[in-house]
């Protein structure tokens, strides 16, 4: 045999080795090359190079030993198009190349088979091979969630850099809040619950608070939490029954209580002494009078002490809640209304607003708007779509820097998002996966 060609072959038979069975279980590689599209508008794709034998061996070992895809897999988490292209190279020779499903069924195609990316691990390790934590379900720095089934859910930052990121857990009902302190692309977890996270936020940093607990449509139980460190460590305060849309925990603000079936019978509660003391501020009796539909409030903002501003919505169903702007001037002693119709579509999630009138509102089912003029008018963003894209949490920072999280087209899961121009473009900064 011509020993050019023995070479050759000898080779090729060193970057692949098989297991007993003829299965190939480890590939020689000191490169890997990642190319992910994303045809969907809005989702960046981008190509990465990896040149660390260690790392890229490890993440061919872990691909190699997914299971074979099940066979008429019945029903998967929605696909949106996302897709890792995989070269493994040794010496710039291709030994090894793959194509992984990011969303959907999560199947990955290697040298004619399909198998099943389901694996967390794989996505784990693919992270941190990337250095990344992009395609890793509830991933938090460098690619460890709080748990296997993690992924954020609301959102608050102090400022450009530093904010936290809270969420459940899918596998039991426990809460989790995490730190970052670079703009959001990496996490640190520093606060767990056995319960579920309610709702979070920051006052003057250091401040911060979480709630956790759980309601029904009589009451809630809410533990409060309070942070004077920048969200490093956490003490309980109280026991309550409100739950909290904002705190400063050295003065103002407000939370809901239940009462009988939401939304009509809740209560707006209002504090000034971090949560000490609460008084309510509006209720269904503040909201319009409709002979077709009760109102009650639903969501809240207030931008200054007295300054504060009111969703009154009715009850939702097929796509579509009738809602009302009000606004109070005097800390919710009297409240006036700003507009009658306010986006039928979707059901209100949530409110934010500057002391300049700079604001946004979100929903489920409904787009994301913008004011500038405290509610007068509103235009729409490109950030959300219904059903397809909806905003789970948002903080609008400046009249121009803010960030949100969304979850659906076209991340595939749920992601950090962030805006320098009061929301006409968006940057990602951080995904997670669908959770399944």
């Amino acid at each position: 045999m011509d020993r050019k060609i023995a070479l050759v072959l000898l080779g090729l038979a060193a970057l692949l080795v098989q297991g007993c069975g003829g299965q190939v279980t480890s590939v020689r590689a000191d490169t890997l090359v990642v190319r992910k599209t994303a045809p969907m508008d809005g989702m960046p794709s981008w190509t990465r190079t990896v040149r660390n034998a260690r790392a890229v061996e490890r993440l061919a070992e872990v691909l190699l030993s997914l299971k074979p895809a099940p066979q008429g897999i019945g029903t998967c988490p929605a696909d949106f198009g996302i897709v890792y292209h995989m070269t493994f190279k040794y010496r710039d020779k291709t030994a090894l190349t793959a194509t992984v499903d990011g969303s959907g069924c999560e199947e990955a195609y290697v040298r004619g088979h399909t198998l099943w990316a389901i694996k967390r691990s794989f996505w784990s390790t693919l992270a941190q091979t990337l250095g990344t934590p992009v395609m890793t379900l509830g991933a938090i720095g460098t690619a460890r969630a709080p748990s296997d089934l993690a992924f954020g859910q609301t959102i608050a930052f102090w400022d450009e850099r530093t904010g936290l990121v809270a969420g459940t857990s899918l596998g039991a009902p426990s809460g989790f809040v995490t730190v970052t302190t670079d703009g959001g692309k990496t996490f640190a977890e520093t606060f767990a619950s056995p319960d579920p996270v309610l709702s979070v936020g920051v006052g003057p940093y250091p401040r911060a608070w979480v709630a956790t607990g759980s309601c029904d449509s009589r009451n809630c139980t809410v533990s409060l939490y309070q942070s004077v460190d920048g969200g490093e460590s956490w003490e309980l305060m109280r026991k309550m029954p409100e739950i909290p849309q904002h705190l400063d925990p050295g003065g103002l603000g407000w939370g809901f209580v239940p009462k009988d079936t939401p939304p009509d019978s809740a209560l707006l509660t209002l504090t000034q002494d971090g949560g000490k003391t609460w008084h309510v501020v509006a209720s269904s009796a503040t909201c319009p009078k409709r002979p077709y539909m009760k109102y009650g409030p639903a969501l809240a903002y207030f931008p200054e002490p007295d300054d504060g501003y009111l969703v009154c919505a009715g009850q939702p169903g097929a796509g579509q809640q009738l809602k009302e702007l009000m606004a109070t001037r005097d800390a919710g002693k009297t409240w006036s209304s700003i507009s009658g119709d306010f986006f039928a579509g979707g059901y209100a999630s949530g409110i934010v607003f500057r002391p300049d009138g700079h604001g946004w509102y979100w929903g489920a089912r409904a787009m994301m708007m913008a004011t500038t003029d405290g509610g007068q008018s509103w235009r729409t963003l490109s950030l959300a779509e219904p059903d397809v894209t909806t905003v789970l949490s948002a903080d609008l920072l400046t009249d121009r820097l803010g960030y949100a999280l969304i979850e659906g087209h076209p991340v595939g899961g749920t992601a950090l998002m962030r805006t320098n121009d009061f929301g006409r473009t968006w940057t990602e900064v951080l995904v997670w996966p669908f959770p399944h």
